[in-house]
């Protein structure tokens, strides 16, 4: 008698426009008192998306934090594991000092802000990515990936933040970027207008075009718990007035390498309408 023979599926490559996203949505976090976690949670400022009781046996929670598309779960009859055993759950911020003193101001313990020092991983120190050993104070360089800060819930679940300032190359498909909020768009828009800043400085030449957006309005939906809204957004820009005879600040007369600022601001508007915050 011989022995079937398996046959495999040949592996394909998927276009990209036919690929299935799989999103990380839920983190689901063992606790021990329900209750003692939503006030923690609640606490943060994080937001209460949903909370389920079916009797006494079963009981679910799901909070949001502040601009992130995934969520924790926790409750009663949800998972198996050992309370306080989520362990490495981490936070990314833009500023990491400013996310550890709004902690702070809301009452919850945390660390010093510290880093990974240069070619030391072994220490006595809680892990972290990074290895167990922690310098004191944000990276000396400010490098993006590099400072961070530690809490814990009141079971010991253990959270971190790391600031991120830029992303390491291949790490955003410009195809699939997305905003969760608009603080994150206007800190891309504010970096992105430095960078352009830069190139300006470096070519001599200032771009004012209306093709160029970084002085541009730009105007978005944007999600909120009631809907979409039309949000208007605009961000801080400064140019150089430089030898490009497309500029209208050379076409206004003023002299080559004189300091022009144009300052915008943010606002949110009813869907429909519109309106400019402009000062020159």
């Amino acid at each position: 008698m011989s022995t079937p023979e398996m046959v495999m599926d040949p592996v394909l490559d998927t276009p990209a426009s036919q690929r299935v996203d799989t999103k990380l949505e839920i983190v689901v976090l063992p606790v021990s008192d329900v209750d003692r976690a939503k006030h923690f949670y609640e606490k943060l400022g994080w937001r209460l998306d949903a909370e389920f009781a079916e009797a006494e046996t079963f009981r679910i929670l799901q909070f949001t934090p502040p601009g992130s598309s995934a969520s924790i779960i926790f409750g009663k009859g949800v998972t198996q594991a050992a309370p306080g055993s989520a362990q490495g759950l981490y936070l990314i911020v833009s500023d990491i000092e400013a996310a550890r003193n709004e902690l702070v101001r809301r009452g919850v313990k945390v660390s010093e802000v510290f880093h990974g020092a240069s070619g030391v991983y072994a220490g006595t120190d809680e892990p972290f990515l990074f290895g167990t050993h922690r310098a004191s104070g944000p990276d000396p360089d400010r490098g993006s990936y590099r400072s961070y800060a530690s809490f814990k819930d009141p079971d010991g679940n253990g959270w971190l933040f790391q600031e991120v300032t830029t992303r390491l190359p291949g790490r955003i498909d410009a195809n699939e970027t997305r905003f969760a909020s608009v603080a994150d768009l206007a800190a891309a828009l504010r970096r992105a207008s430095v960078a352009h800043g830069k190139h300006e400085q470096r070519s001599g030449v200032i771009d004012l075009c209306v093709e160029h957006l970084g002085s541009a309005m730009i105007v978005g939906l944007v999600g909120d718990l009631e809907g979409l809204v039309l949000g208007a957004l605009w961000v801080e820009h400064r140019h150089r007035a430089g030898r490009s005879r497309r500029s209208p600040v050379a076409a206004e007369g003023h002299r080559p390498g004189s300091r022009v600022v144009t300052s915008w601001s943010i606002q949110w508007l009813p869907s429909g309408s519109l309106s400019e915050a402009y000062d020159a």
